[in-house]
């Protein structure tokens, strides 16, 4: 059950970058990367995505973290 996918294009900055930043400044756990989804992210030009994923034991204070922990890493690098 995805809750985002982000994608940075025209930026150079790469999503594993992100999250990296995401994990170690902010504790939040995200996926980066191609997600099985090479010949999809090929065909659009794309260099990778950063997925957060919510269950139905994610709190809501959990999701409020990652949009406060997203919002700031790309205001950062954006």
């Amino acid at each position: 059950l995805p809750l985002a996918s982000l994608v940075l294009t025209g930026t150079g900055v790469s999503s594993d970058d992100v999250a990296l930043v995401l994990s170690d400044t902010h504790k939040v756990r995200v996926r980066s990367g191609h997600h099985c989804c090479h010949p999809y992210f090929d065909g659009l030009g794309l260099s990778g995505a950063v997925r957060a994923s919510a269950h139905a034991y994610t709190t809501f204070e959990e999701v409020d973290a990652f949009l406060d922990a997203a919002r700031a890493v790309l205001g950062a690098f954006v």
